[in-house]
């Protein structure tokens, strides 16, 4: 049995409890599970080739398939970024006017610098959106 003290506590503690507790941090009661879509995919595919009976062999080839697959969709992800700046860079006025007058080499020294700053008006208007 609690003493009052500690009943009362307790209960100034859960007054809060939205602010501290892992279980309450979505809006919620999710009983402390806190998982991400990427580690329900890994789970799914885990599922899809796996089971208790599977050897220890096939267990690495999933992980190594997996990883594998990870590793070319980052890369993927990469050049899609890379084109998608490319293509900025070719859009801008300002940096048309700019490759006009210095050399390529200086261009791609400063390129993403003149990315970030071109594109600092477009980042603000997405901000404000949100709020």
């Amino acid at each position: 049995m609690l003493s009052q003290e500690s009943v009362s506590y307790l209960e100034k503690k859960n007054e809060n409890s939205h602010l501290w507790v892992k279980a309450y941090m979505k809006v919620s009661f999710t009983g402390g599970t806190c998982t991400t879509s990427r580690i329900e995919a890994k789970h799914r595919i885990f599922k899809k080739f796996l089971n208790s009976g599977s050897s220890l062999q096939k267990i690495f080839e999933t992980f190594a398939k997996l990883e594998k697959n990870e590793i070319n969709n980052y890369f993927d992800e990469v050049e899609k970024f890379k084109e998608n700046e490319q293509n900025a860079f070719k859009q801008s006025d300002l940096l048309k006017k700019l490759d006009e007058i210095y050399t390529s080499y200086a261009m791609n020294k400063v390129k993403s610098y003149f990315l970030v700053a071109s594109n600092y008006d477009v980042d603000i208007e997405r901000s404000n959106k949100k709020w």
